[in-house]
């Protein structure tokens, strides 16, 4: 059994996977085929005839690909049963996101890899797009270089991974002077904006503010206002556009920031990892950023990723990118 638990701490060392100090040997294992499974699921994005001009495979071939990795290894470790992972959930999670960050194309049910491209921050050098036979670093499923280049352009790695929304108080603030207020004759009851803690509570609540602030409203047929709480109460409806699948977090974690109240997230370092906890749910660029270069803490479900393990190196420079757009960390103590 030896020999199986070296090829997991070859693989690692291929990836520059690190165990925490205080981290259990199951999750580390756990990490490092994740990292595997997404490797391995990319790799698949090659797996065309000869001739072809377009490298597109289905996407039932990218996720066999996964199920096929994932069972020798659960039939190879006795002690990592099948059952910790939930398979389908996971094929779904690693294309959801490699798709939602520009890593494959996607086009009628196929998947491509995408165009090379690289950003440099720091001494990473974050990439998308590489050959298999590069070697580079993995945390999560997101690839990277440890550069000793003298450049550093954060905007660069927003534009890359559509995180280029410069602070989110100020987007908030620069709506704010543009918006034409009316008075609130809403035929229909609206749920408000949730702008004081605990934020451990639904982000939505039925009574009004209490106090004199602007911030969201929505019906429950999902039309989003902007909310002015006076005597007179004053909205202005936001096109779908700005909130439609969840764009409207923007706009949330904007006003919440701009009012001081964003919860600050919160991190804990572990030798070569970082557990990250977030206070409040980022919007969806953020979300899928965070979710590429990182590991879910159990594999079973997949939901909102509210706690995540990063490489180290990776983490202090996704916190430095992160708080040129407003938001603000704190290690736990």
């Amino acid at each position: 059994m030896s020999e199986y638990y070296s090829l997991l701490d070859q693989i690692a060392k291929e990836f520059h996977i690190v165990q925490g100090d205080t981290e259990i040997d199951s999750s580390y294992q756990s990490r490092v085929i994740y990292s595997l499974l997404g490797r391995m699921g990319y790799a698949s994005l090659w797996d065309v005839e000869d001739g072809n001009d377009v490298q597109y495979v289905s996407i039932q071939h990218f996720k066999n690909r996964i199920r096929n990795v994932l069972k020798c290894y659960c039939d190879i470790y006795s002690d990592m049963q099948e059952g910790s992972f939930n398979t389908e959930d996971l094929c779904t999670e690693i294309e959801n996101i490699y798709r939602a960050t520009g890593v494959m194309y996607h086009k009628k049910n196929h998947l491509a890899p995408a165009a090379e491209h690289e950003a440099i921050v720091d001494n990473l050098t974050f990439t998308r797009g590489k050959m298999l036979s590069e070697k580079q670093c993995i945390s999560g499923i997101g690839t990277y270089i440890r550069s000793v280049s003298h450049q550093h352009n954060i905007e660069d790695v927003k534009r890359m991974f559509q995180l280029d929304w410069g602070r989110m108080d100020d987007a908030w603030r620069g709506l704010l002077k543009k918006i034409q207020w009316r008075p609130l004759d809403l035929p229909l009851s609206l749920e408000y904006l949730r702008t004081e803690s605990p934020f451990t509570q639904k982000y939505w609540k039925n009574q009004r503010p209490s106090s004199e602030c602007i911030s969201l409203a929505r019906t429950q047929d999902g039309c989003y206002y902007m909310y002015r709480s006076s005597d007179e109460p004053l909205v202005y409806q936001l096109p779908d556009w700005m909130t439609r699948d969840g764009a409207y977090r923007v706009l949330s974690n904007g006003c919440l920031m701009a009012l001081g109240v964003l919860p600050k997230a919160q991190y804990v370092v572990d030798g070569a990892i970082v557990t990250l906890k977030l206070g409040y749910l980022y919007p969806k660029a953020e979300l899928n950023f965070l979710s590429l270069y990182s590991w879910p803490v159990q594999y079973r479900e997949f939901g909102k990723p509210f706690t995540r393990i990063f490489s180290r190196e990776v983490f202090f420079t996704v916190k430095s990118i992160f708080e040129t757009m407003g938001y603000e960390f704190m290690e736990a103590k």
